[in-house]
C-alpha cells in the first residue's frame, strides 16, 4: 500500500470517528434541538486573524491545547482535492482545530461523574468561509445534561464561550 493511500485511508477513519462521536452525542439527546448541540460564534475576520487570539485566550482561561490540527493544510498538502471530485463543496478557505483540556475540570467532572469524563478534553474547531470565521465546540453542557457533572461541565462551557469570545473581539489580545 502506498503512502498516500495509508494517508486517505487514515483521513477517511479520522472522519469517520467524528461524524459517529457527533451522531452519539444527537442519538444520546432525545428531544433536544441539534443547533443547540453546538456552541457557536461567528466574526467578520480571517482565520489567520483570529486563530492565535483564540488560542492565547483559552490559554489564558487556564486550559491546556493538547492539540492543535490544521485539517486545511493537511488535506492540501495530501492533495486530497485532486483525489475526491466532492472535496470542500461548501468552500471552506479554512479549517483548524484544537483539543482542549482543563486538568483541574477534568477532576472535577470525574469526582462528579467518572462516566462524563470524555468531556474533557474537548476539541475546538475553527472555520472560515469567505469573509466569516466562526468557532465551534460540541457543548458539554448538552452531553452532561441530567447527570451528577451537568453543573460542572455548565461552567466549562461559560469559560470556553467567554474564552472564545475575547479571543474572537478583543483588540488587547496578543498574536
Amino acid at each position: 500500500m502506498k503512502n498516500h493511500e495509508k494517508k486517505l485511508i487514515g483521513y477517511m477513519v479520522f472522519f469517520t470517528a467524528l461524524f459517529a462521536a457527533y451522531q452519539t452525542f444527537s442519538a444520546t439527546q432525545t428531544g433536544a434541538n441539534k443547533e443547540n448541540m453546538i456552541s457557536r460564534q461567528s466574526v467578520r475576520k480571517s482565520i489567520d486573524d483570529v486563530y492565535d487570539n483564540v488560542m492565547f485566550e483559552l490559554k489564558n482561561e487556564g486550559f491546556s491545547i493538547v492539540k492543535e490540527i490544521n485539517i486545511g493544510h493537511n488535506l492540501k498538502k495530501d492533495s486530497i482535492e485532486k483525489k475526491w471530485k466532492n472535496y470542500n463543496k461548501n468552500k471552506l478557505v479554512g479549517i483548524r482545530t484544537a483539543i482542549v483540556c482543563s486538568g483541574v475540570t477534568a477532576n472535577s467532572i470525574s469526582n462528579a461523574d467518572p462516566n462524563m469524563i470524555s468531556i474533557c478534553p474537548l476539541h475546538v474547531t475553527i472555520t472560515q468561509k469567505g469573509e466569516w470565521t466562526k468557532v465551534d465546540f460540541v457543548r458539554p453542557s448538552m452531553i452532561a445534561k441530567g447527570t451528577r457533572a451537568e453543573k460542572v461541565a455548565v461552567k466549562l462551557e461559560n469559560r470556553l464561550n467567554s474564552a472564545i469570545h475575547k479571543g474572537l473581539f478583543s483588540w488587547e489580545s496578543p498574536r
